[in-house]
């Protein structure tokens, strides 16, 4: 027997979105994606149409009962789908406007279906890449290219979009011009008429007809014949017009370390010692683009996330509940990540206190301010056993060298003795840097303690009135802020602010930046690496400074 979705949520029809918010966190607890994936998605979807539900102006109850049908309809899955597939052709311009629009007019529906979200993302998708095949179809329409946009169609959710109607649409987009090679009309072939019932064979009919009609053509590949990670990476890079950010996870060498500019000129840009990360993240319009040793895209409104109470650790889970990605607090992957699911509706299962954006938690203990020096540490042992082995390499080849009677040979032992030599040294003043640098930070955070009044910190974390900006090193009090710039712990109080000033995206370092001036005319700078937490902080911390100014009035007023 299948559930509607207020059974799924288990609360009776309703347009109390806080109730239908209540309803899903608590049911978010019954089915935890990792354990109940299939029961989890369709709870997700029940939210999302019931939200959308409640979203449906006016009282009409006739209205009401009929958009409630539809949606229960929806989460019924594929047979119910495809048995509501026929469309009259009276009513086939109006759900071709439905498609092209942004909001769903439910007042509206009678007798006929809609392009659902989910399929208008999984059509964008196509429609992106084979607009992008008109200027080069080995590039943009590759099998490879196909393959990859069509490979989740086969399963959960994806599966259940497949509608006539959605199938209609693909076939318009094909036949925009672009003759693709016999390989890719296959992948397509396998993905639209896949298990489908007789009601698609006039679809498939004209599938059929257009891939008759185009011979296909023949697909130059890549370097050395090859359609490469690279070029597919590429092709899907060049659709997002450079609106997109890149992100690097699970590198050799820490993240933290790896934001410091002279360890990621060095290690990057110079040496190239870094040149094969496990995994990259392109942050793209509405999705995300995952490349290691292969390439997969999961759309940000079908997925869901969790941060950790205790540690804000961001993990992040697939369309059927599994763990795609896991990553800890750190500056700008962090909160990139976070702002691009948080914008693009991916679901929130985290019980963590925030604020309504998102981005601001609450801090719980001073220890909090501390940074978590462990991939430092992690970093220099690494340094410095690069060293012993360099060192090591030295030694012998010093030893060698004083047993060679050849004189040329003596030369070149000389010269690979100086290498090896300025290589040992080279490390060991890096671990040098990098151990001075966390005692700088170490150090800092003492003094930044000694200046603020300790006791009102305490106080302020006791009454929930000390924030922090997640995956930054940037804590807001009732008095004071306290923040991270190069290494350093800067105090900044409250009663000495003249303005904020949010500065995005600034050119030089390619990252946005809280301003702060001081009455006395100074700025201090902070980084945030998020648009949307910086908007947060600044309203923030606006308010703040404009509580402290009444405060100061009314006291100059003996209130």
């Amino acid at each position: 027997m299948r559930k509607s979705i207020w059974e799924w949520l288990e609360i009776e029809p309703t347009k109390d979105i806080d109730k239908i918010k209540a309803a899903y966190a608590e049911m978010s607890k019954k089915y935890h994606p990792t354990e109940c994936p299939d029961e989890f998605r369709m709870l997700r979807d029940s939210y999302k149409m019931a939200v959308q539900y409640a979203s449906i102006p006016g009282k009409d109850t006739a209205k009401d009962t009929e958009v409630y049908h539809i949606m229960e309809r929806s989460t019924a899955g594929k047979e119910n789908t495809e048995n509501n597939s026929d469309i009259s052709a009276e009513n086939s311009d109006e759900s071709n406007e439905d498609a092209q629009g942004n909001i769903y007019d439910f007042s509206k529906v009678a007798n006929r279906l809609i392009l659902s979200d989910r399929q208008k993302r999984m059509l964008a998708m196509v429609a992106d890449m084979m607009a992008m095949a008109t200027l080069d179809v080995a590039k943009y329409a590759n099998e490879k290219v196909v393959s990859t946009i069509t490979d989740k169609w086969s399963k959960s959710p994806y599966q259940e979009e497949l509608s006539s109607v959605f199938v209609e649409a693909v076939l318009e987009i094909l036949t925009g011009g672009v003759s693709l090679s016999k390989e890719s009309y296959d992948i397509f072939e396998r993905a639209l008429f896949r298990n489908q019932t007789e009601s698609y064979e006039q679809l498939h009919a004209r599938f059929l007809a257009l891939k008759n009609e185009t011979e296909g053509v023949q697909i130059r590949q890549g370097k050395n014949g090859k359609f490469t990670t690279v070029d597919l990476t590429k092709a899907f890079l060049r659709t997002s017009n450079k609106n997109m950010t890149r992100i690097v996870i699970g590198h050799f060498f820490n993240d933290k370390v790896m934001s410091i500019p002279f360890f990621y000129n060095l290690f990057y840009k110079k040496l190239g010692i870094v040149t094969s990360p496990k995994l990259t993240v392109y942050l793209i319009k509405d999705y995300m683009l995952f490349v290691d040793k292969q390439v997969r895209y999961y759309h940000c409104a079908d997925i869901s996330f969790d941060i950790d109470n205790k540690s804000d650790a961001l993990t992040i889970f697939d369309e059927e509940g599994k763990e795609i990605l896991k990553v800890r607090p750190c500056p700008h992957t962090y909160q990139q990540l976070l702002a691009h699911l948080l914008n693009n509706g991916a679901d929130n299962l985290s019980t963590k206190p925030l604020d309504e954006t998102g981005s601001i938690g609450k801090v719980d203990s001073l220890k909090k301010l501390l940074l978590d020096i462990k991939p430092f540490i992690y970093t220099i042992v690494i340094y410095l056993g690069i060293m012993f082995i360099s060192a090591m390499a030295f030694i012998r080849i010093v030893n060698l060298n004083e047993t060679i009677n050849n004189e040329v040979l003596h030369v070149a032992m000389n010269a690979i003795e100086l290498l090896v030599g300025l290589f040992t040294l080279f490390w060991a003043i890096s671990a040098l840097v990098v151990g001075t640098m966390v005692f700088s930070m170490e150090f800092s955070y003492g003094d930044a303690l000694k200046v603020a009044d300790k006791k009102q910190l305490q106080e302020d974390i006791k009454d929930g009135n000390a924030s922090y900006v997640l995956g930054n090193n940037l804590f807001i009090f009732s008095k004071y802020i306290i923040g991270l710039v190069k290494n350093d712990y800067v105090l900044v109080p409250i009663n000495n602010i003249a303005y904020v000033e949010a500065v995005y995206n600034e050119e030089f370092s390619g990252y946005s930046q809280l301003k702060i001036v001081l009455k006395g005319g100074q700025h201090r700078f902070f980084y945030i690496y998020s648009d949307r937490a910086l908007d947060a902080v600044v309203e923030l911390l606006e308010k703040k400074v404009q509580e402290y100014e009444s405060y100061r009035e009314r006291v100059v007023n003996g209130e």
